[in-house]
């Protein structure tokens, strides 16, 4: 179906009961219940992600779980090195990361 104006609408029915709509313009649609779930929302999932306070772990030891070395002697032998646990923002909660 076309106007005056250019806009242009086409519809289909496919051979598995599916439907194509094809229109150059934008459509807006009244209700967005039949999709939403299937797309993530703005205050779902992992929306920031930072490192949280340095600790020491010493020579020879391992970083807890869910943190990373981030800092280490850089002299001639390791005397110390530093980990930071990695946290996640989810739904404006920080939290940290369980394991890496």
């Amino acid at each position: 179906l076309g106007d005056d104006s250019g806009w242009h609408f086409y519809s289909q029915r496919n051979t598995d009961d599916s439907v194509t709509f094809a229109v150059n313009g934008q459509i807006t649609p009244s209700n967005y219940g039949n999709f939403d779930a299937r797309y993530q929302t703005k205050t779902g999932g992992v929306q920031d992600v930072r490192l949280g306070s340095a600790i020491g772990i010493g020579r020879g030891g391992n970083a807890p779980s869910g943190h990373l070395l981030s800092g280490v002697d850089g002299g001639e032998s390791v005397n110390w090195a530093n980990a930071r646990p990695v946290q996640v923002l989810i739904n404006g909660v920080w939290r940290n990361v369980a394991s890496l």
